[in-house]
C-alpha cells in the first residue's frame, strides 16, 4: 500500500476497528494487483485468527493449567498480565534457583546499565 502512496487517510487513529475495516475497502484497476492485495489480505485475516485462538488457550491455561498460581503471583506485579508472566516463566523455569532478586533481574535483563565512551 505505502509503494502505491495509500495512507489511512482517517478519521481515528490507527489500529482502531475503522483503520481494520480500511484495507477491504481498497479497490486497484489492475486485476493482477487486486488479485495479489485480496491474497495478502486473506493471509492476515488467517493470522489475525491463529492469534485470537492461541491467546485464548494461553489465557485458559494460565487459570487452570499446573502454572495457574505462580502465574498468577506474576501478573500482580505493575506492567505485567498473562503473556509477560508466561514469558519469564518459561524463560526461568525455577525462580528458586537465584538466591537473590538481584540475579533473577540480570537473568531476565533488568539491570540498568550505561554502555557509552562519551564522545
Amino acid at each position: 500500500m505505502l509503494r502505491r502512496g495509500l495512507i489511512y487517510p482517517g478519521p481515528g487513529a490507527a489500529w482502531t476497528r475503522r483503520h481494520a475495516s480500511w484495507p477491504g475497502s481498497l479497490t486497484f484497476s489492475q486485476p493482477l494487483v487486486q488479485i495479489t492485495f485480496a491474497e495478502h489480505l486473506g493471509c492476515h485475516e488467517v493470522l489475525l485468527t491463529r492469534r485470537d485462538r492461541l491467546d485464548h488457550l494461553i489465557a485458559e491455561q494460565a487459570t487452570t493449567g499446573p502454572w495457574a498460581p505462580l502465574l498468577a503471583r506474576l501478573r500482580c506485579l505493575r506492567g505485567i498480565d498473562t503473556l509477560t508472566a508466561i514469558g519469564l516463566l518459561t524463560e526461568v523455569s525455577d525462580f528458586t534457583a537465584f538466591t537473590h532478586p538481584r540475579r533473577l533481574a540480570s537473568f531476565v535483563g533488568l539491570v540498568p546499565s550505561e554502555s557509552s565512551r562519551g564522545f
